[in-house]
């Protein structure tokens, strides 16, 4: 009889700890689920003396791209307006040049999400002077139904 109840206080500690350990863990877990992220870093709009960097977050942020001609990245372009789409014009690029850009943005929580491309950094290389701006490039954007309930679109 001792040992059955000592075996069922001993179940019932251990039932404790683990509930103790699920709920100290449980915000730490929750906090990373929906942490601030950046998401979709693009470069648009290249040109030989210009490009649009372009960036997604999950709630609305201000805006900066960090960028150079080489990875230390001592240029930087900025908009305080908080959005969630996020396009920030570089210009006054040099031609035919290779550049290295990270991305910024700050909630009005303060939170601070960065994305550097796990650390590789990314990037574009402008166009030649004699290469037509890439915004002048015709563009086909079409929308396709993923059911079609007849023989033609």
């Amino acid at each position: 009889m001792k040992n059955k109840l000592k075996m069922k206080n001993k179940s019932i500690e251990l039932i404790a700890i683990f509930l103790i350990q699920l709920v100290i863990s449980l915000p730490l877990l929750a906090a990373d689920a929906y942490a601030f992220r950046i998401s979709d870093v693009k470069t648009t709009r290249i040109t030989p003396n210009s490009a649009t960097i372009e960036w997604a977050t999950d709630n609305a942020s201000t805006s900066i791209v960090k960028f150079g001609k080489e990875k230390s990245l001592n240029l930087m372009e900025k908009s305080t307006a908080f959005v969630s789409n996020h396009s920030v014009a570089l210009n006054g690029l040099n031609d035919n040049t290779e550049y290295f850009f990270s991305v910024e943005s700050e909630n009005k929580d303060k939170e601070i999400a960065a994305d550097n491309n796990s650390n590789s950094l990314y990037t574009f290389k402008t166009l030649t002077k004699d290469q037509k701006d890439s915004a002048s490039r015709l563009t086909l954007d079409v929308n396709i139904p993923r059911y079609v309930t007849r023989n033609s679109i």
